[in-house]
């Protein structure tokens, strides 16, 4: 998870095959932009990825052409897209994927917390 998403933009040469803006960002009625972060492109093989279904998705979705790679065709990958983002296996990957950097954030926390405690009662003894 540390390597995604990786998300190409055109420059320096490179031409991409849809247009970042739409595939990665989804747009809300209301105009609001929301980075899909979870999204993954490798320009090597032309295919996007679903980070959070790769790495929380359940094994009755092992075989999603997200986490196996979908194919960039510009004229479906949005619909896919959208389709993919609005699936209840991706639900429940996002939210398996947010609990657990939830609890990491707590568990660094605490132990964040622990540390400058016990420096206090060093000090203070």
């Amino acid at each position: 998870m540390e390597k995604h998403p990786i998300q190409v933009h055109e420059g320096k040469g490179v031409k991409l095959p849809f247009d970042p803006s739409k595939l990665y960002y989804r747009l809300l009625p209301n105009g609001e932009k929301i980075h899909r972060k979870w999204l993954s492109y490798s320009i090597e093989l032309n295919k996007v990825y679903c980070s959070c279904c790769m790495a929380f998705g359940g094994k009755d979705n092992r075989d999603s052409t997200f986490i196996t790679g979908h194919d960039v065709t510009p004229k479906h990958i949005y619909k896919s897209l959208e389709t993919h983002e609005n699936s209840h296996y991706h639900e429940l990957a996002a939210k398996t994927a947010f609990q657990c950097l939830i609890g990491l954030l707590i568990k660094y926390r605490y132990i964040e917390i622990s540390i400058l405690l016990h420096r206090n009662i060093d000090i203070y003894y």
